[in-house]
């Protein structure tokens, strides 16, 4: 089996789908956005060759660990593609279990930690709110460490409190992996209440969070 030359983010929205992808050196080689209906989707990614697209299991998951060396010419503009190819990548590895999370570890790791150092703030302080959920689901001797996953949540809430996901996650990682349950109440309760249309660009991403929530 071939190794994929791409690394492709997908960012799924109800009317358009944005996309960025990197190739194995890092660099972003190209972002756009697509309508999220099937034909338009389905039209764009048929197009996609020798790629690694992490929210589709029929691609293969595995290439070699990118080298973190290999992104610093990425800038400020590039944070967001950056941000959302490693959420995809990890969301997928750990979906399909403990050995593609390990084997994709230092990629999602040099994406997340890159995006951070040029826009932190990017995607809603998504960097943040990665961390914070980092560096509470993994276990000890992956390097968990709770204090440090705290202070990336109380970051990405301080930044952008109205982004619903920042205080979800952390009611669904933190909160639970110290055991406070009356803080995951309050948490989720705050955002059953929030008005999800605070922030315009993230309405529905909010209503999906406020379903999430009810159903923790």
């Amino acid at each position: 089996m071939s190794l994929p030359q791409f690394i492709i983010g997908l960012d799924l929205g109800d009317r358009s789908t944005h996309f960025c992808v990197l190739n194995v050196e890092g660099e972003v080689v190209a972002q756009g956005a697509v309508r999220t209906t099937t034909p338009a989707l389905s039209s764009w990614l048929r197009q996609q060759t020798a790629c690694r697209l992490a929210l589709n299991p029929a691609i293969a998951p595995y290439a070699d660990p990118l080298d973190p060396e290999a992104l610093t010419g990425a800038e400020a503009g590039d944070a967001r593609c950056l941000y959302l190819a490693a959420s995809a990548l990890g969301q997928r590895a750990l979906a399909q279990g403990l050995v593609p999370m390990l084997r994709n570890l230092a990629t999602v790791k040099a994406l997340v930690g890159r995006a951070g150092e040029v826009d932190g703030a990017t995607f809603h302080h998504g960097p943040d709110r990665y961390w914070g959920v980092f560096y509470a689901v993994v276990p000890p001797s992956m390097g968990q460490d709770l204090e440090l996953s705290r202070q990336h949540f109380e970051a990405a809430i301080a930044g952008d409190p109205d982004y619903l996901y920042n205080r979800v996650l952390y009611a669904e990682a933190w909160c639970v992996a110290v055991g406070d349950r009356g803080a995951i109440e309050e948490t989720l309760q705050g955002v059953l209440k929030a008005d999800p249309d605070a922030l315009p660009d993230a309405g529905p991403e909010n209503r999906h969070a406020q379903d999430f929530a009810a159903d923790l």
